[in-house]
């Protein structure tokens, strides 16, 4: 039979293992090398030849606001159009997980004359491993896309905000290329407090 020093021992083995284990996923998972593992990935459903790629940005840190363009509390998509067949859109201080897991899910569907065309960027899924929200700039950029009218939705993390769906309307002309911005004040966490 055991006596009560080794069973303490013993146990006390056994749980400072397991948290080292705990401590050694939680670093991997969010240590300070880039938590975003992102970078160049998206799902992509298109009913065209359309090549979709997502850059991530750093986590932002809230006090380090001023001097920022939008500002914090603006969350806003900037579209950027070249006249030939690629757009990129910026979801700026887009609010995910401090860790995100999987990649935003992209949907295309080309303006073919009559109906307008959509693109829907479904930020909703993507989930992630900390108990934390940042803010984030995000980048899609999106190329042999046919010119026309595209109805944009980024359908956001649900973070407890009034309307967690972005819609907005471009006009893509052929060979006119051009540049939009459209933001929403957005305050309480992750966002700046009013």
């Amino acid at each position: 039979m055991r006596n009560i020093p080794e069973i303490f021992s013993h146990s006390f083995k056994v749980v400072t293992f397991l948290t080292m284990v705990l401590v050694m996923v939680c670093s991997w998972g969010c240590g300070d090398e880039d938590p975003v593992a992102l970078d160049s990935k998206a799902s992509t459903e298109t009913q065209a030849d359309i090549t979709v790629l997502l850059r991530v940005g750093e986590c932002k840190v809230l006090d380090a606001a001023e001097g920022d363009d939008p500002p914090l509390d603006q969350e806003c998509l900037e579209s950027e159009w070249d006249g030939q067949g690629s757009l990129i859109i910026r979801h700026i201080n887009a609010a995910l997980n401090c860790c995100p897991a999987n990649p935003a899910i992209v949907t295309v569907v080309p303006d073919e004359g009559e109906v307008a065309g959509t693109i829907t960027l479904d930020e909703s899924q993507v989930g992630g491993y900390c108990d934390c929200y940042c803010l984030f700039d995000l980048e899609f950029s999106l190329s042999e896309l046919p010119p026309g009218t595209y109805e944009i939705t980024v359908i956001c993390e649900d973070v407890g905000q009034p309307d967690p769906t972005i819609n907005l309307i471009l006009v893509l002309p052929m060979g006119v290329p051009g540049t939009d911005i459209f933001c929403i004040e957005r305050h309480g966490y992750p966002w700046p407090p009013e």
